[in-house]
């Protein structure tokens, strides 16, 4: 890929033997928000079960139906981790990009929800939509 300098701008020019491309199709080729869902629920989980048994209160796992919808999809993802955290009497400090794994902040358990398929045996991604070349 061929960069070009526009003033302080930087374009990336395609290679010349691509004759198409494809920008932040994520939810249009495939499923992600399943994904997404599947997701927020282990970590928002894992955060949960740690709280009530701290405080001693009754566990109410994320739904990955509606919960997901109510408070994570659409947003930003420190937006939605305030947000569904709110939604429970939750607040955490908003920390930093560099906050220790172990740190309870929106920074650390929003990272945490990146991962991929292969974490979870039941989650399929769909087959490429890559068109063939020619």
């Amino acid at each position: 890929m061929a960069v070009a300098r526009a003033g302080e701008l930087e374009v990336a020019r395609p290679a010349r033997h691509l004759s198409a491309g494809l920008f932040d199709l994520e939810g249009v080729l495939t499923d992600s928000g399943v994904l997404h869902a599947w997701a927020w629920g282990e970590v928002f989980d894992e955060f949960l079960l740690r709280l009530t048994e701290k405080a001693g209160w009754h566990f109410i796992p994320f739904d990955r139906s509606a919960d997901y919808s109510d408070y994570i999809d659409g947003r930003p993802r420190l937006e939605g981790v305030h947000a569904f955290l709110g939604s429970r009497g939750v607040r955490l400090p908003e920390g930093r990009v560099d906050d220790p794994a172990e740190a309870d902040t929106a920074h650390v358990w929003g990272a945490k929800t990146l991962f991929t398929t292969r974490d979870h045996p039941d989650l399929q991604a769909e087959p490429s939509a890559e068109a063939p070349r020619g």
